[in-house]
Parts: C-alpha cells; sequence; structure tokens
C-alpha cells in the first residue's frame, strides 16, 4: 500500500487523500520534481512510473518488470531511471518523454545492488556483500569499475550538493565522504547512528537519516569537515 498525505502545514497532523494498492512491498518510492513523475519500487512486480501532474491523483504510465530479481531501490538523472534489482542486472529506463518511457539497458555487471547514486557519468553502487562500488558509464551503458570501498554492509546512497556522498551502512552507521575527486571518494567523518541505519535523504540544507529500529530522523544542519 502507498498512501500519499497532504501537509497543510507542518505543525498539523497530514490527512490521507489517495492510497494506491500494490501486491507486493514497496522498499522505495521517489519523486523526479521536474519531471513531475513518481516512481515506486514494488519488489518482485517492478517498477511503476506514474505522472502526478496533480499530486493527490497518480496516473499510471507504464510499468516495467524485471526478468530476474526484484527491485529494491531507484536512483535517476536527467534523462536515465536506474532501477536496482537484488538477484539480476542494474535496469536503466529512458524518461527523456515521460509519456512513453522505454527500457534501455540492462547491466549484468552491476548485480544485486542495494542502492545508487549518479553523478555525470559516474555510478556509486552498494551492497549488502560488496560494499560500494564506483563505476565509469561507457558508450551504450557499458561500465568499468573504478574503485572498491570495503564497507559491508551498505544500503543506501545520496549525492549532497554534487560534493559529498552520504552512504548509509546499517550496523556500521552513516558514513560522510568527500567526493571531490569523483573516483575516489575521501572519507571525511562518520556518524554513529546507535541502530540501523537504512536510509538518508537530503532536504534543502538539511540531512535526515532513517534508523531502522526507532524509525526516527536525526538531522545534521551543516556539513563540516
Amino acid at each position: 500500500l502507498l498512501t500519499i498525505y497532504k501537509l497543510s502545514n507542518i505543525e498539523n497532523e497530514p490527512f490521507i487523500v489517495k492510497k494506491l494498492n500494490f501486491t507486493n512491498r514497496i522498499p522505495n518510492i521517489k519523486v523526479i520534481q521536474q519531471k513531475k513523475l513518481l516512481l515506486v519500487a514494488n519488489w518482485f512486480n517492478g517498477i511503476y512510473l506514474y505522472d502526478i501532474e496533480n499530486p493527490g491523483e497518480p496516473i499510471l504510465i507504464k510499468s516495467f518488470q524485471p526478468k530476474k530479481g526484484w527491485i529494491i531501490d531507484i536512483f535517476y538523472n536527467d534523462d536515465f531511471v536506474f532501477a536496482c534489482t537484488v538477484n539480476g542486472p542494474l535496469l536503466v529506463i529512458n524518461i527523456k518523454d515521460k509519456k512513453n518511457p522505454k527500457l534501455v539497458a540492462s547491466i549484468k555487471d552491476i548485480n544485486s545492488a542495494e542502492g545508487g547514486a549518479i553523478l555525470n557519468n559516474i555510478l556509486y553502487i552498494s551492497s549488502f556483500s560488496y560494499g560500494l562500488k564506483i563505476y565509469r558509464i561507457l558508450n551504450n551503458f557499458k561500465v568499468k569499475l573504478i574503485k572498491i570501498i570495503k564497507i559491508v554492509p551498505t544500503k543506501d546512497i545520496i549525492i549532497y550538493k554534487n560534493k559529498y556522498l552520504l552512504l548509509s551502512a546499517y550496523y556500521n552507521g552513516l558514513f560522510l565522504f568527500d567526493i571531490t575527486d569523483k573516483t575516489n571518494p575521501k572519507l571525511i567523518d562518520y556518524f554513529d547512528t546507535y541502530g540501523k541505519c537504512y536510509k538518508a535523504v537530503s532536504l534543502n540544507k538539511d540531512i535526515f537519516i532513517a534508523d531502522w529500529h526507532c524509525m526516527g530522523w536525526l538531522k545534521f544542519n551543516e556539513i563540516k569537515n
């Protein structure tokens, strides 16, 4: 079940405007505000793309089902959506024409990704078993492995201000890297979240951290060296 709430203001309780029923769990959703697209990862059922010109009334555009594995995370850049598939390849969907999205690549060299992010032509991919891998995207979505950072297990990745990478690493906490050199991240800080750090989200100038156990949010007002 995906529930859409409306916030009248931050002090009032949100109220439900829509519920979308799915037959499998929803491990991740993303909103591409510029394109007014809602992306829903729906486990074995794949990835769903919705038009949200009217945010309270999503309209299904198309869905894509993996031939192998299940979708657990989604990330994107201006023209492409990347779907992380456990026990399967990384899927690439072209959204230049959001009314007619197309599956354009299945990157078998990237298998069982738990999370990911993209900056220019560099892919950052996390996994429960191998940590953080950094790839360069070549022609036709071929990839070249550049570096492996052995922090195991890892889950969510976000890029902040195109300069920092935050890596959620379950019981290992949250790792903060400087990616001024995009292919050679420098660890500059570490945060013990005292639980199971599952996800990080950036909102304006703030970073919010979700802990699996308490489901609370921690807030960092400023990133410093």
